[in-house]
């Protein structure tokens, strides 16, 4: 019985760890991410602008 229960633990432990593991690699990402998003956010923004202004002149 008391081998179940340093199994349980264990698989626990494993789990906890492959989540904590799961989210820090998440983070990265997103921050390996941020300047293309970034980028993206720009080239949007500069096209807003010269559509509007094309509006404004029609």
């Amino acid at each position: 019985m008391s081998e179940d229960v340093n199994m349980k633990n264990t698989k626990k432990e494993m789990l906890e760890v492959i989540s904590k593991m799961k989210k820090e690699l998440k983070q990265k990402q997103n921050i390996e991410l941020n300047p293309e998003k970034k980028k993206e956010e720009v080239k949007k923004l500069k096209l807003f602008k010269r559509l509007t202004n094309v509006w404004k002149l029609n």
